[in-house]
């Protein structure tokens, strides 16, 4: 297959991509499912969907519609990211499927467009996170996806070296 075949593959992707976006009130937000309700997480909703929005915006691949670009895209699923935090909080801090990938996701928006509003919500939410730590972990599950291991890798992606302490 040639370059230029792959690149009309990935153009065809985050088309697809951007067209399965659900509009709300606060941003935009995206289904793990057809038809579905919009699923937060990192693993497979729109915090996921950040990472490739950002990823296609510094490729510098552009949408056929004007009005949109990919980096605003990004920033108006953060918008909607902030409206999970509390949410997400009360059921699940890990990495994937939880409040530290919102995070992270957040943190990422924040550092790449320069938005204080999405760093100033991942800090919020890496808080929450910090909260739900019980002297000796997060939860009763240990791995990557949803567990602790997740929660400490997630917590120094964003900078915070001890996200076990009440300091950051």
């Amino acid at each position: 297959m040639a370059g230029e075949d792959y690149e009309a593959l990935a153009l065809a992707a985050l088309g697809w991509l951007v067209d399965s976006a659900t509009p709300t009130e606060a941003g935009l937000a995206w289904p793990w499912r057809r038809n579905g309700d919009p699923d937060p997480s990192l693993y497979r909703g729109a915090a996921g969907i950040c990472f490739a929005l950002l990823e296609a915006r510094r490729a510098g691949p552009r949408l056929d519609r004007a009005e949109d670009d990919y980096g605003d895209l990004a920033l108006r699923t953060a918008r909607q990211l902030s409206r999970h935090v509390d949410e997400v909080g009360q059921r699940h801090c890990g990495l994937y499927l939880g409040l530290t990938g919102l995070a992270v996701a957040l943190h990422a928006v924040g550092e790449v467009l320069g938005d204080d509003a999405s760093s100033s919500e991942a800090r919020r939410a890496l808080d929450l996170v910090r909260s739900r730590f019980d002297g000796e972990r997060w939860g009763e599950q240990f791995e990557l996806l949803g567990g602790n291991a997740g929660i400490a890798l997630g917590a120094l992606q964003v900078g915070d070296d001890d996200p076990a302490s009440g300091r950051r």
